[in-house]
């Protein structure tokens, strides 16, 4: 059955729905689950997105996790098995059934049975590399609106394209989100670049500020403008 694609304005219910969906699977996996994230576009703010909510979950061990899939599967998650690989886990989170097949008709009950609120990505502590693909993606959309409004306007774009061809769009948008990630990325590389002149130049500071301060017999304030010496000049230096 073809699945239409829809690009929503923002929820606030999805961050409320993500919180429920976390408890529930915590309680399934129980001390395996080491932390979950709400990831994705319906996890930024303001921003438009298919309303399908995209889940990361940190596990000690993946193999544990096969364990528990019956007990998932009661939550409506089913394992995508082309996905399952060594230290990840995906699945597809079905919409919980509210009314009886009994009640619905043929066309309505297929609905129900393919359409699908959450993915659930588990990965292997060890597998950090996936892990923060996941995070800076998503960081670098909420600190930057504009790159979060244009990529909205193209999924929008791409959605009327492609309208019930689910591959097509996903394969539409791969570019773009490899681009977006490609800049989240060098924009993570540039914050651990800034926090580490800044390290270094607020220790400097710090021995500068205590031989001044000495000098002076005025230890605090020597401290003082060594340290807000150190870390403008670490700050200029990474941004050079």
């Amino acid at each position: 059955m073809p699945q239409n694609i829809e690009v929503v304005d923002y929820d606030p219910e999805w961050e409320r729905f993500y919180k429920d969906e976390a408890q529930k699977i915590k309680r399934i996996l129980g001390s395996n689950c080491i932390e979950t994230c709400h990831i994705g576009s319906t996890a930024v703010k303001g921003m438009g997105a298919e309303p399908t909510l995209d889940i990361l979950c940190v596990v000690s061990n993946t193999a544990l996790v096969d364990i528990q899939n019956p007990a998932l599967a009661v939550l409506g998650y089913e394992p995508v098995e082309y996905q399952q690989l060594v230290g990840q886990r995906v699945y597809r989170g079905k919409r919980e059934q509210s009314v009886p097949d009994a009640f619905l008709t043929k066309e309505a009950q297929k609905e129900q049975e393919e359409s699908h609120i959450c993915n659930l990505y588990m990965f292997n502590r060890t597998n950090k590399r996936d892990i923060n693909r996941f995070l800076v993606v998503r960081d670098y959309l909420r600190g930057h609106q504009s790159e979060a409004d244009e990529f909205v306007a193209i999924k929008r774009r791409l959605a009327q394209q492609y309208e019930d061809d689910i591959e097509g769009y996903i394969a539409a948008k791969e570019p773009y989100l490899d681009q977006i990630e490609q800049s989240a990325l060098e924009w993570q590389r540039q914050q651990d670049r800034l926090m580490s002149y800044m390290a270094i130049g607020m220790c400097v500071g710090t021995a500068v500020g205590a031989v001044c301060g000495t000098l002076l017999d005025h230890t605090g304030v020597g401290l003082s403008y060594g340290v807000s010496f150190g870390m403008l000049a670490g700050l200029t230096i990474a941004m050079l």
